[in-house]
């Protein structure tokens, strides 16, 4: 009888979490090291850090208890808990160590990532509602598969000033500009607004038809 029961609490254990799955691959987003990687596995979401050829670093950068996830038209709604201990500081595991993460049409090339900024205690994250019209028009990070980053990653690279010239005029098209609206108006934290350049940059060269993997590098050196 006691092996029973435990083997139903394994069971409860295990279907709570897969019904709690969301992410069923790593996506991945540009940054100044190469990528930085969103997992899941099981009821734990990880940041982890990662070279251009997706070899990620076996220390976590930060991880996330899922406490629950809400799906509505376009979105998955994710509040989480921080499990990492916060550096220099008295206290490591603040009360405010609770957030939310909405992730918009996941597909198998792309996510976008939109984190609201603001950090809330477990009983306001647990009362916390929050409707379709509070993420319309919000900006979100993209994050790709590796899949699909491999797929870009065979093509061409950017060669000219030239090219990287008519990469820039991409910017000024309406898309781009909406995209900057929306991330002046979301309260994004973003040091620099270094996250916004490489959304850009990255977006225009792969609208171009180039490879992205080394397209900032290339900038850099065509540019000087």
């Amino acid at each position: 009888m006691k092996n029973i029961l435990i083997l139903l609490l394994v069971l409860c254990i295990h279907f709570a979490a897969k019904g709690q799955q969301v992410l069923d691959k790593g996506y991945f987003i540009f940054t100044e090291e190469g990528f930085q990687q969103l997992k899941q596995s099981n009821d734990t979401l990880y940041i982890l850090r990662c070279s251009k050829n997706f070899s990620c670093d076996k220390k976590t950068r930060y991880h996330y208890k899922i406490l629950s996830t809400k799906k509505i038209p376009n979105y998955t709604i994710l509040k989480l808990e921080r499990l990492d201990s916060i550096s220099l500081t008295l206290n490591p595991y603040p009360e405010d160590r609770f957030s939310v993460l909405t992730l918009k049409d996941i597909n198998k090339q792309s996510l976008s990532y939109i984190q609201e900024a603001k950090r809330f205690t477990r009983s306001e994250i647990d009362t916390l509602q929050i409707q379709q019209k509070d993420l319309d028009g919000k900006f979100g990070f993209t994050y790709y598969s590796e899949d699909y980053l491999t797929e870009l990653g065979k093509r061409k690279q950017i060669n000219t000033k030239k090219e990287i010239e008519e990469i820039i005029k991409l910017l000024n098209k309406p898309e781009y500009q909406a995209i900057i609206q929306k991330y002046k108006t979301s309260g994004v934290i973003d040091m620099y607004a270094i996250g916004l350049t490489y959304e850009l940059l990255h977006k225009a060269v792969i609208e171009s038809g180039f490879n992205p993997i080394d397209a900032r590098e290339k900038f850099n050196q065509l540019m000087r």
